[in-house]
C-alpha cells in the first residue's frame, strides 16, 4: 500500500490519462476534456498545496464532469440506468467523506478520494461505452 496521500492520488490521477487514450481509440469525442482533467488532476497532486492548481483542476474535473454524466444519461436506458446513478452515487459518496475526513484531520482520507478517482475511471468507461449499452 502507498502510504503518502499525494503518490496514491497521483497514480490514480495518471490513470486518468489511460481512459482518455481509451475515449481517443474508441473515437468518442469526450476523450480531449477527459485528458485535460487528467493532466490538470495529476498537476495538482504532484502539489497538493498550491492554491491556483486547485482552482484549475476543479474547474476541469466539474466541466469533464457534467460532460460524461450527460452523455451518459442521453445515451442509456433501462436497466442500465440503474448502474450510472449506482456510479453517481459512489462518485458523491466517496468525495464527500474525502472532503469531510480530511477537513477533521483524518489521517487516511486519501484512501475515499482515492475511491472517488476509481468511481470516476467507471463513470468514464461507461461513457465511451454506450453504444453497448443500448
Amino acid at each position: 500500500m502507498i502510504y503518502k496521500p499525494n503518490v496514491l492520488l497521483c497514480c490514480s490521477s495518471a490513470s486518468f490519462i489511460l481512459t482518455s487514450l481509451y475515449g481517443y481509440k474508441k473515437q468518442q469525442y469526450m476523450y480531449q476534456f477527459d485528458l485535460v482533467s487528467a493532466l490538470c488532476s495529476l498537476v495538482y497532486w504532484c502539489d497538493p498545496n498550491n492554491r491556483y492548481k486547485r482552482i484549475v483542476d476543479v474547474g476541469t474535473a466539474n466541466i469533464a464532469s457534467i460532460i460524461f454524466f450527460t452523455h451518459i444519461y442521453k445515451n442509456t436506458n433501462g436497466k442500465m440506468r440503474y448502474l450510472m446513478w449506482f456510479n453517481v452515487g459512489g462518485v458523491v459518496t466517496c468525495f464527500t467523506l474525502s472532503c469531510i475526513t480530511s477537513r477533521i484531520k483524518y489521517k487516511d482520507w486519501h484512501h475515499f478520494h482515492f475511491l472517488f478517482h476509481m468511481f470516476v475511471i467507471g463513470t468514464k468507461m461507461l461513457a465511451y461505452n454506450t453504444n453497448l449499452l443500448l
